[in-house]
Parts: C-alpha cells; sequence; structure tokens
C-alpha cells in the first residue's frame, strides 16, 4: 500500500488500489486505519474516487435536521442513510458542499440568517433563531 524513503524519511500513501472498488468496502478499509472516521472515509471517496457516498459533517448535520430531512434524534451514520437514500447519486457532492456553504454564511450554528434564507419559506426552523437544531 505505501512506500517508504530510504533513510527513514516520510512514508508515501498511494490509495489508487481503491479506484474501482466496491463503495463499501473501500470505506470499511478507510475506517480500519487510525484516525479515520466514517466522514473523513466518505470525503476521501466521493472527492478523489468519486464514490457514492455523502459525507455528513457539522453543517450539513445541522442542516439536514433543520430542513426537516433526518430526525432530531439521528445519529450521523442514520443521517448519512437517509440522506443518501433521499439524495440522487449524481448530486451527493453538490449536496454536500452547497450544505456547507449555506452552513457557513446563512444557517449557523447559533445565529442563523432565516431573513437572508432563500429556503426560509420551506423550512420548518425557519425564524427559531438561535435555537439547537
Amino acid at each position: 500500500m505505501g512506500e517508504r524513503e530510504e533513510a527513514g524519511g516520510p512514508e508515501r500513501i498511494d490509495l489508487e488500489f481503491l479506484r474501482g472498488a466496491d463503495a463499501e468496502e473501500a470505506r470499511q478499509f478507510l475506517v480500519s486505519l487510525p484516525g479515520v472516521g466514517p466522514k473523513t472515509a466518505a470525503v476521501v471517496l466521493l472527492f478523489a474516487f468519486r464514490m457514492p457516498l455523502l459525507p455528513v459533517d457539522t453543517h450539513v448535520n445541522r442542516l439536514s435536521r433543520r430542513l426537516g430531512f433526518v430526525p432530531a434524534g439521528a445519529s450521523i451514520e442514520e443521517a448519512e442513510r437517509i440522506l443518501e437514500e433521499i439524495t440522487p447519486r449524481e448530486k451527493y457532492c453538490s449536496f454536500h458542499v452547497n450544505l456547507i456553504r449555506h452552513g457557513r454564511a446563512v444557517c449557523r450554528a447559533r445565529s442563523p440568517s432565516c431573513g437572508a434564507c432563500v429556503l426560509a419559506e420551506v423550512c420548518p426552523s425557519a425564524g427559531r433563531v438561535g435555537q439547537k437544531g
């Protein structure tokens, strides 16, 4: 998998062998590595290999709950499964990136700007400024 440079230099890790692998098997391999969790594995596989996985980070999790896509009590793993079911595979990347952008710019954790939100009319959480969700 990896190659070591001579004289104890830095290790080079090559994940190219994952290209074309089953997405779930590739995810399981990555999460078996020290320090790699489900989100990191999904990000690597989605962006580097275009595998159909939808990473759920803080912003994606918060917004998917506020928008009512995911129940409030769902775990990150459950949220990932639900979002993968309701989002077309070809939209996983744009869905992920756009929720992050929206979460940073408009639907912030402590002070969402519901008045400036393009989703306010369809958002069940609109106007509940400062509430966790």
